[in-house]
């Protein structure tokens, strides 16, 4: 996977998880989903799910996407999380 892509991901689970999350065995499973996605879930998801050749650029709009995606992930829930919102 795309190291920015791991790194954004990585930032996500950091910064979600504490202020999203209040029962630590809430926090538990969002982490172990969140870590997993780390790993090689897209890697797998995309050899199981999809057929035939992949060009190159097109990987990399989808790691552009999910980089784009976790951004505002967080930033909204940044946001959200310094006016009060709770989650759980």
């Amino acid at each position: 996977c795309d190291p920015l892509v791991l790194e954004a991901l990585g930032h996500l689970r950091s910064a979600l998880i504490p202020s999203r999350f209040q029962l630590e065995q809430l926090q538990a499973r969002a982490g172990a989903v969140l870590m997993g996605m780390e790993g090689p879930f897209f890697r797998d998801y995309a050899l199981n799910v999809f057929v035939g050749k992949v060009e190159t650029n097109q990987l990399d709009l989808v790691a552009s996407f999910v980089k784009n995606q976790t951004q505002h992930l967080m930033g909204n829930s940044l946001k959200a999380a310094g006016h009060g919102g709770s989650c759980l």
